[in-house]
């Protein structure tokens, strides 16, 4: 069997898997319910392996013989050496066999024909002309679909895609028959807003695992080291602010001021303890220089110690500011308070992003800025547990 590459000297299949295994972890660490996106009227609908399959075959269009010329000579001109829209295709075929709803394998085929550029109006996605389909056919007929069927059996996705002829795969892409679809099958359920989420989330997903996974390949580093980098986890204590406070010897003040702002403090965080976490939108309501910096850092240190206990997800803090002034000088607050306490705020725990912030990232001996590619991409994704944007 001919070795097909995703990337110089990258095995198609070891990129696939790759970027399955990690955008899986990430998708499966926001314990979502199946019941949360119940959008396609199926109680059964298995979203796991939906995102599976999209993940896996966002690159299946590279199994062609131009796009592996392209790889070997850099040439770019010849169009049939694109893969973004035939490897949509092989995911709407197979979303398609897998789920028999067309509106399921439309959304895949968009995620994946998008995921280097920008997602666009699925109507533009989904509309080919005939010189499209005449790429697609000369592709198609020129893919070595052994190499494909091979990487769906090394993840027990049982669909027999060896054999199939260009009218079988494509026959449902003529623009006649994808009109008829959209307007009796799809256009009325693609409106729920809830699908907006489900299709932006699992085209982050894809991207950002797609990235990271060549970043660190073309940086040398494996995918044991990817995985540290992106997955692990800091804890910090929903007592951290608590415990500053103490060092600091500001949980018994004795001036006027200093007392109001722990009364101010003490009832937030009393009422973070105690609400329904049903409560989605909370808002903190207090005079300036009555210590809303502390407090809000606080709130959202323990409302996450609460919702990891109840959901067993640890949620990221992302604290937005108006102006960079202001970013500058809240983070520089939430360093102290971290450094205090004996914790090391390196980009890892603590994140500064602004258009003005340089794209360095270090966690403490694991990576220590090595590439300007893992560090744009670290800081970018906002691989920290506390962001200040």
């Amino acid at each position: 069997m001919d070795m097909i590459n995703s990337h110089p000297g990258k095995p198609l299949w070891k990129h696939s898997i790759n970027v399955m295994n990690l955008g899986m972890t990430e998708f499966k660490s926001k314990r979502l319910q199946r019941s949360s996106f119940n959008l396609f009227g199926d109680q059964e609908f298995d979203l796991e392996l939906f995102v599976r399959v999209i993940l896996l075959t966002h690159d299946f269009g590279k199994g062609n013989k131009f796009f592996q010329a392209r790889l070997m000579h850099g040439d770019n001109s010849d169009k049939r050496g694109n893969h973004g829209q035939l490897s949509g295709v092989f995911t709407y075929y197979i979303l398609d066999k897998l789920f028999e709803d067309p509106l399921v394998a439309v959304i895949g085929y968009c995620i994946v024909a998008r995921h280097h550029g920008n997602l666009k109006d699925f109507r533009d996605v989904i509309t080919f002309n005939s010189s499209d389909i005449d790429i697609l056919i000369e592709q198609f007929n020129h893919t070595n679909l052994e190499v494909l069927q091979n990487i769906l059996e090394k993840v027990d996705i049982n669909l027999k895609i060896v054999g199939l002829d260009s009218e079988t795969v494509l026959g449902g892409l003529s623009p006649k028959q994808l009109n008829k679809v959209w307007r009796r099958e799809i256009r009325d359920r693609l409106v729920k807003l809830e699908l907006y989420f489900l299709v932006n989330l699992v085209y982050s997903l894809l991207i950002s695992a797609d990235k990271a996974e060549a970043i660190f390949y073309s940086n040398k580093l494996s995918y044991a080291d990817l995985e540290k980098l992106v997955l692990t986890r800091t804890r910090i204590s929903g007592d951290l602010v608590d415990n500053y406070k103490k060092l600091k010897g500001w949980d018994q003040p004795n001036d006027p001021m200093n007392q109001k702002r722990n009364q101010i403090y003490d009832e937030v965080i009393g009422n973070i303890k105690n609400m329904e976490l049903s409560n989605r939108i909370l808002s903190i309501n207090v005079p300036t220089g009555t210590g809303k910096t502390l407090t809000a850092l606080s709130a959202a240190l323990h409302l996450r110690e609460r919702l990891a206990k109840k959901h067993g997800v640890d949620y990221r803090i992302i604290y937005t500011l108006p102006f960079t002034s202001i970013i500058d000088q809240n983070y520089e607050v939430f360093d102290k308070v971290l450094t205090t306490v004996g914790i090391q705020p390196d980009q890892k725990v603590l994140l500064k992003h602004h258009y003005l912030t340089p794209k360095k990232y270090v966690w403490n001996e694991m990576y220590d800025d090595q590439s300007p590619d893992i560090s744009e991409h670290l800081v970018e994704t906002w691989n920290s547990e506390i962001i200040v944007t």
